[in-house]
């Protein structure tokens, strides 16, 4: 487990805040969003996962395990929403 940076406890992902000198911020932002036409936020996620996927071996294990992990909390939302659902129509016939 990493010593500075926790993962979330509702999700176990990390969130990750980076403060850039203002100069060079301003032409990581622009760039993005004038030349790139994307989101900051999603081009930096992009290139976190294009790091990942060129330095580590275990690349299609981790993202096949995140997968299985989106598969099963989306399954989780799905299973709460029916529930409320039954209790609602149980309650109001």
């Amino acid at each position: 487990m990493p010593k500075h940076l926790k993962p979330r406890n509702q999700d176990g992902k990390y969130m990750v805040q980076i403060l850039l000198p203002s100069a060079q911020g301003e032409f990581y932002v622009r760039y993005i969003e004038d030349t790139l036409k994307q989101k900051v936020s999603t081009f930096t996620k992009e290139l976190i996962l294009k790091f990942i996927q060129d330095v580590s071996p275990d690349h299609e294990q981790l993202k096949e395990q995140d997968q299985e992990e989106w598969r099963a909390a989306v399954k989780q939302r799905v299973e709460t929403r029916k529930k409320t659902e039954n209790r609602l129509n149980e309650t109001n016939p």
